[in-house]
């Protein structure tokens, strides 16, 4: 039996970082607010994002995200107290001209991972992945340039590994993007292997997340010329990245012309992915599939497909799955004014 849940997520925008501890006890008919913690930069005026969390096995809670300052703009990283909320320490990333955006965070007993993008003056990106450890030092940084533009969007760790996983521009002309996965030795950043997809066309990788043997497995877009984007899933090898399945799905719309993963997650042996997926009648519908780890095998009789109350965009962002294997999706949904 398909178990499959939808949550609707209104999106707003704020100019300082907010993070909140909400408790809630089962049976309660009300969440409590425990405490908010506001982040404001140094800079008067400029805007700070928070772009992700974490917490660790001590109930620690880790934010990164980017503040706008005079000379660029920096990853921040700070760490909160569960109970009050207080700031433990913050961390800043960056520097005259530089402008380093966190995309993603993970937390093991060691210490955090951020990965995202790192650009100098012009509009070329490079891949920054560092660690810090869990007293707010830094352990190591790595930086990843092989082309015109490169950016990670996804990490997650695994023993003594850390994957990281985005884009890489191998084209010597015009854009040609590949999905390049790096894996690096938790402990000091050598890169133990890099591994691209390449079908000749563009190619991109949003979500990453690994199972218990350590295998990596990443979502995304795949682009067919004449048939628009698919979506993509591949498992790569945990020991040397080699590719181990590559799943695609081409939608229901006639032209078939945009079919994009967005995240994913690994739990129990199955691997579940959700994107958007434009259908002939109902614009973007939320698309959501669950495959076995080992071979790829779609387990439920049709992909799960949501098209909201208008026919209009529906965009999932995010996706977790309970101890019963029950499925969580949610992301934006557009609905008419009452």
């Amino acid at each position: 039996m398909k178990n499959f849940m939808i949550k609707l997520l209104t999106i707003v925008s704020v100019i300082t970082i907010e993070t909140c501890y909400v408790n809630y006890s089962y049976g309660q008919l009300q969440l409590n607010e425990e405490w908010v913690a506001r982040y404001d930069g140094n800079s008067i005026g400029e805007d700070d994002h928070a772009n992700d969390i974490a917490i660790d096995n001590d109930g620690y809670i880790y934010v990164i995200g980017g503040s706008t300052w005079q000379y660029g703009y920096s990853c921040i990283l700070i760490k909160y107290d569960p109970i009050s909320g207080n700031k433990m320490w913050e961390q800043s990333l960056g520097g005259f001209y530089y402008n380093n955006k966190p995309k993603d965070i993970a937390v093991d007993g060691s210490g955090i991972y951020i990965t995202g993008e790192s650009t100098y003056f012009s509009d070329e990106a490079d891949i920054f992945t560092v660690k810090y450890d869990l007293n707010g030092n830094l352990i190591w940084e790595k930086y990843y340039g092989n082309s015109k533009r490169e950016a990670a969007y996804g990490i997650a760790v695994c023993g003594d590994h850390v994957y990281v996983t985005g884009e890489s521009d191998e084209g010597s002309v015009f854009e040609n993007f590949d999905i390049l996965t790096i894996c690096y030795r938790s402990s000091d950043g050598y890169k133990i292997w890099e591994t691209t997809y390449d079908n000749g066309s563009n190619n991109y990788s949003t979500s990453i997340d690994v199972d218990d043997y350590c295998n990596v497995y990443v979502t995304g877009g795949s682009y067919e010329p004449g048939n628009g984007y698919d979506f993509i899933t591949i498992r790569f090898n945990a020991s040397d990245g080699f590719m181990k399945w590559e799943k695609r799905y081409d939608g229901t719309g006639i032209l078939n012309n945009f079919d994009f993963g967005r995240d994913i997650i690994v739990k129990d042996g199955y691997v579940y992915v959700t994107g958007e997926s434009y259908g002939s009648l109902t614009n973007y519908d939320y698309v959501t599939i669950k495959y076995s780890f080992a071979l790829g095998t779609e387990m439920w009789p049709d992909v799960a497909r949501y098209n909201g109350p208008v026919n209009d965009e529906d965009k999932p962002k995010a996706i977790t799955v309970d101890n019963n294997g029950n499925t969580y999706v949610t992301g934006t949904s557009y609905k008419n004014l009452q």
